[in-house]
């Protein structure tokens, strides 16, 4: 399978990543292939790397998801 494929499939039970991995993807096309890549645009990547690790690793937005579900259920309404 290549990279495309894998993260076409990891994308259907990672939708919010899989986006953010195909970008990736995407920028190192560029600059294997066609052109030079901007030092802003390998910035950005690294962010997104990072994020997009982030969330596989440690689910930190599943996390905030459910600090907000905890404190909307215990506050909200009042």
């Amino acid at each position: 399978m290549n990279l495309h494929t894998r993260i076409d499939a990891f994308a259907k039970s990672e939708p919010a990543i899989g986006p953010q991995l195909m970008a990736l993807k995407w920028l190192g096309n560029t600059g294997s292939h066609d052109s030079i890549v901007s030092k802003t645009d390998l910035l950005d990547a690294f962010e997104i790397l990072e994020h997009s690790l982030r969330e596989i690793i440690d689910g930190h937005s599943a996390k905030v998801a459910a600090l907000a579900k905890k404190l909307t259920k215990k506050h909200g309404g009042k």
